[in-house]
């Protein structure tokens, strides 16, 4: 047996197609929402207050952690070091979207950020989007529920918090 030779070809294969099987569906009811692609574009058309009408197309890309630690930089120097509690929260969600559209927005056009940190309808409108593009992102390997549901993409258990809430 020690001087079986051990075919590495044949066992990468064999692990592979293991891998790929236990990646199926358990239940063959259920089906895979479509995936959202990880970066995407949009066309954002912009009549400016200054008369400029604009038309682009945006590459939105979806942060990763290495992203969501930038973004929080951003979000920390676009405060300039006030606390972020003492803000109203029209003014952190407006941070938020700022540093999210620097962080996801690939390639920006220079007039976005001009007129983003001013004009709420348009930080609205790019923040939704981004926001969206997120979200369908992870939603995308969610499986169908039953009828027009959706089944949560992260779900955990533990027959230990139930009998804890159950004694208390």
């Amino acid at each position: 047996m020690q001087n079986e030779v051990i075919d590495i070809k044949k066992l990468g294969a064999s692990a592979k197609k293991e891998v790929s099987d236990n990646k199926q569906i358990a239940n063959g009811a259920e089906e895979r929402v479509k995936l959202t692609p990880r970066v995407i574009t949009f066309t954002l058309e912009y009549d400016a207050p200054n008369g400029t009408d604009y038309v682009e197309v945006i590459k939105s890309k979806v942060i990763d952690s290495d992203g969501r630690l930038a973004k929080t930089r951003v979000m920390a120097q676009l405060s300039r070091g006030l606390n972020l509690e003492h803000l109203s929260n029209e003014d952190r969600y407006r941070l938020d979207i700022l540093s999210r559209a620097t962080i996801q927005i690939e390639d920006p056009p220079d007039w976005l950020f001009e007129h983003m940190g001013s004009d709420l309808d348009l930080l609205m409108n790019v923040g939704d989007i981004l926001t969206e593009h997120e979200t369908r992102y992870f939603r995308g390997n969610a499986r169908q529920g039953e009828g027009d549901t959706i089944k949560p993409r992260v779900r955990s258990h533990s027959s230990d918090l139930e009998i804890l809430s159950e004694d208390e």
